[in-house]
């Protein structure tokens, strides 16, 4: 069942009598998407997708089936059936099993214009096991457009005459209707039952890798424009289960996000989440077992701080019908986003990563990791494509504690008379070490720490040099810049970085081309 106006309008009760009673707007996310319910002066107002029918010919069962002449005859969802007045209406005892023969229409619909209202009907679906429904939300979104071609009108007033009937009050908004009503508390209780768990099906939490990369291989799938509204929907979600003052942004991205891309049937999100808020509750957030958290040495792949993913749609027995990948970063301008809008860009290039991807899967069916190793290279050779030529940064350097607070340190290292630069692990390019300064930390504590982490350095001298700030269509972000001497490399921690190399000046290809060089050209005259 795509909608059900019982179960909207019940449901929306409950949570304003048991859960909010101060709720005035709440949205439900279904198959036929997003159904918003309002309550004002007494009534819930649903809101629902228009569905207008069109005529057909008026066949001799119909009648039949209905005991009466049949005026019209309309097709939507469910076959609609003019008759000639109310009196019509209520006396109809109808045939059900010839009923249940209709090739056409989930249900019936008879209706006539009313006596003292704008319209009547009432609704049968035997074939679904209801002989006749009491008063049916669904139904109404045939017949609201229906009749108000007809009458002329775009706000009406329905009366469903079932034994038990009900008043509808209807608005025609055109690729919508809206249907309010009263509802009332019929039954409470408690329901018990035990589930008795299949002993082959092993909990996620119990299977081994190998059993987990046969549940859930690579899957490719066709481009599917329900994607984005997958998006949309879980996008909601997030921001109802999560403080909106601790989300900076949620962005989608991954194939998904790139309309007609052959792509895994997966939702990746991109949730950036301001740097002062608390990640562990965040997680307890998430309900469990709908959501699974993956964080620190559970994550098999490098993640960026605060070092988070979450995953949705797993179940012990295989995918779900929809599946998301949740990235938890800090805002920042995430290679994510630029590889995707690349694509979206140049569509003979998504095709260059679909025929790719088609040639991967036949070697990493039932290797995720590696499938998305191998991917590496091309993903980050675009990515760099896209951010040297699409983005303009203003930069600008100023004197050391000039600028009164900083998000990034960025450190031009010495080592052996040489600079000192570091490669990423998923790039091919070089950069400075740096990055975020962490909450509780002062810029110097970050500046030693990203240091380390990044090159390996054991000793060191390190001191700051000057103020720094970037402007783009992304934001604005200020950092503070370090100089330090190396006495000392170690192992580099395995972090995000694959290696460090020696310089006499800057590379050729690097990192962040419009901003490193302006900031080392003052570093070289900084340390003149």
């Amino acid at each position: 069942m795509d909608l059900c106006g019982h179960a909207t309008l019940a449901s929306a009760y409950i949570i304003r009598s048991f859960v909010d009673i101060n709720a005035e707007h709440i949205d439900f996310f279904t198959k036929s998407g997003t159904l918003p319910v309002d309550y004002h002066d007494g009534l819930y107002e649903m809101d629902f997708p228009s569905r207008p029918p069109e005529r057909i010919n008026v066949l001799p069962e119909f009648s039949e089936a209905i005991g009466c002449d049949i005026l019209e005859a309309h097709l939507s969802r469910d076959l609609l059936l003019l008759v000639k007045d109310e009196s019509t209406l209520k006396g109809i005892i109808p045939n059900l099993e010839m009923m249940r023969k209709f090739k056409d229409g989930f249900g019936v619909i008879v209706t006539a214009k009313g006596d003292d209202v704008d319209f009547v009907s009432r609704f049968f679906a035997p074939g679904a096991g209801i002989p006749e429904d009491p008063v049916t939300g669904s139904s109404h979104c045939t017949l609201i457009p229906f009749w108000a071609e007809r009458l002329g009108k775009k706000e009406m007033v329905a009366k469903q005459l079932s034994r038990r009937g009900g008043t509808l009050y209807c608005k025609d908004c055109g690729e919508r209707v809206k249907i309010a009503g009263q509802a009332a508390l019929y039954l409470t209780g408690t329901i018990s039952y035990v589930y008795e768990r299949d002993p082959s099906v092993k909990p996620l939490d119990q299977i081994t890798d190998e059993e987990r990369a046969r549940l859930f291989p690579i899957i490719l799938s066709e481009y599917n424009p329900a994607w984005p509204e997958w998006f949309a929907e879980e996008k909601a979600n997030l921001e109802r289960l999560i403080d909106t003052d601790n989300i900076s942004r949620i962005s989608h991205y991954g194939s998904t996000s790139v309309p007609g891309l052959l792509a895994k049937p997966t939702v990746d999100i991109l949730m950036e989440i301001n740097e002062d808020a608390d990640v562990d509750k965040l997680i307890a957030a998430m309900p469990s077992p709908e959501y699974i958290c993956l964080y620190g040495s559970s994550l098999t792949m490098p993640t960026p701080p605060p070092h988070l993913m979450i995953i949705k749609g797993y179940t012990p027995t295989g995918f779900a019908e929809k599946v998301y990948h949740i990235h938890v970063v800090y805002p920042s301008e995430h290679d994510e986003l630029f590889f995707r809008d690349y694509l979206i860009a140049h569509p003979e290039t998504a095709a260059e990563y679909a025929a790719l991807k088609r040639r991967l899967i036949k070697d990493f069916e039932y290797d995720r990791d590696g499938y998305t190793d191998a991917k590496g290279e091309f993903i980050r050779a675009v990515t760099e494509k896209e951010r040297m030529g699409s983005e303009s940064y203003i930069v600008q350097t100023a004197d050391l504690d000039t600028l009164k607070s900083f998000t990034f340190v960025v450190i031009f290292a010495r080592y052996k008379d040489k600079w000192l630069y570091c490669r990423a692990k998923e790039r091919e390019v070089f950069e400075t070490a740096g990055g975020h300064i962490e909450p509780g930390e002062t810029p110097l504590e970050a500046a030693k720490r990203e240091l380390y982490e990044e090159t390996g350095a054991l000793a060191f001298d390190i001191e700051p040099a000057f103020d720094y700030s970037v402007k783009s269509s992304a934001g604005y972000s200020t950092g503070q810049v370090f100089f330090a001497k190396i006495h000392e490399l170690g192992e580099i921690p395995d972090y995000e970085m694959a290696e460090v190399r020696l310089f006499d000046t800057i590379p050729d290809r690097m990192r962040f081309p419009q901003i490193l060089p302006v900031i080392y050209e003052k570093m070289a005259k900084h340390i003149c």
